[in-house]
């Protein structure tokens, strides 16, 4: 299996329609190459898009152009946005608190190719901010603790991996270039009496030749 990740951020709405159209485009090539790779997909993003409450139910706000630029390009590469799914337990991605109101707003996405929805398990919201992303700083002393205003995403998929790779045999080198290793095999070999008596015996031709060939791999081993 072959599975294409990507995490992007997404352009904000104030930003030229010509950049944020641009970022959608690069986005898309990106997903397009990976299908020509025979890839599946996954793509994290915080998109700085509202989609509305027609794609995800209970999203409080409109559909945004950059929703809809987000929503045709899914709907262009068949993908499938997993906050839409009813596997889904919370909506809310990110939650800004001012002090005269909150902003609440849905920007961040799980996207999939639907070779990969398929296998969804789960997927959460982290509407409860347990696992919130923090910062912690220090300025002339004073500890200052900034908490990410965004929720994370989880998602569970059931999907099995094998690995088909093959191990590869291990094979034995011998350093037989050295002429330190060659002088000690010399050396070895001259007056080894272990392989030289490996023939002085009357037993059969094939089993003298298989002790002498076991002598002689312990010398190689002891020399090289």
């Amino acid at each position: 299996m072959k599975l294409r990740v990507k995490n992007a951020y997404g352009p904000q709405e104030d930003d030229p329609f010509e950049k944020r159209a641009l970022f959608w485009q690069t986005l898309e090539s990106d997903i397009v190459q990976a299908k020509r790779d025979n890839c599946m997909v996954v793509v994290e993003l915080d998109a700085n898009a509202k989609v509305g409450s027609n794609v995800i139910c209970g999203d409080p706000n409109q559909m945004s152009e950059n929703g809809r630029l987000f929503v045709d390009l899914v709907e262009r590469e068949s993908l499938s946005i997993l906050n839409a799914s009813p596997l889904c337990k919370g909506v809310i991605t990110r939650q800004k608190i001012m002090k005269d109101r909150s902003e609440k707003s849905v920007l961040d996405y799980i996207v999939t190719c639907d070779q990969i929805s398929q296998f969804l398990k789960s997927m959460k919201v982290d509407e409860d901010r347990i696992f919130t992303l923090t910062k912690y700083a220090s300025t002339k002393g004073v500890r200052k603790i900034v908490k990410s205003d965004h929720n994370i995403l989880f998602a569970d998929f059931l999907i099995e991996h094998k690995n088909f790779r093959q191990k590869r045999p291990r094979v034995e080198v011998f350093n037989v270039k050295n002429t330190e290793c060659q002088k000690n095999f010399k050396r070895e070999t001259e007056n080894n009496y272990e392989m030289k008596k490996c023939f002085n015996s009357d037993a059969d031709f094939k089993i003298q030749c298989n002790k002498f060939f076991k002598s002689l791999n312990k010398v190689v081993h002891k020399s090289f």
